[in-house]
């Protein structure tokens, strides 16, 4: 796999710190399994939708629909929004 054009082999730790941004994660024609660990609030939002885009739009990809999952009543899903300058899900 590869992480913002660095070679992550199996067995290499990512650490993303709260609001860091990062990606696109590229894996191989074999594809990768990845094990994610989250601390605290387990959501993520992306502030660049034309940098994904031109990723998919590169390697010829398409973006997949989210999978369902199951999140408390009190935590609101976040993965189809794309934030904006000064914008924060949290309210920040």
């Amino acid at each position: 796999m590869w992480c913002a054009g660095r070679h992550c082999p199996a067995g290499t730790h990512v650490e993303l710190p709260c609001g860091a941004a990062f990606g696109p994660f590229v894996a191989g024609p074999e594809g990768t399994v990845l094990l994610e660990v989250m601390m605290g609030d387990p959501r993520s939002w992306g502030d660049d939708p034309d940098a994904y885009l031109a990723a998919l739009q590169q390697r010829g990809a398409e973006p997949l629909p989210d999978p369902p999952i199951d999140l408390p009543a009190w935590l609101e899903d976040f993965r189809t929004r794309w934030v904006a300058e000064g914008e924060y899900p949290d309210g920040g």
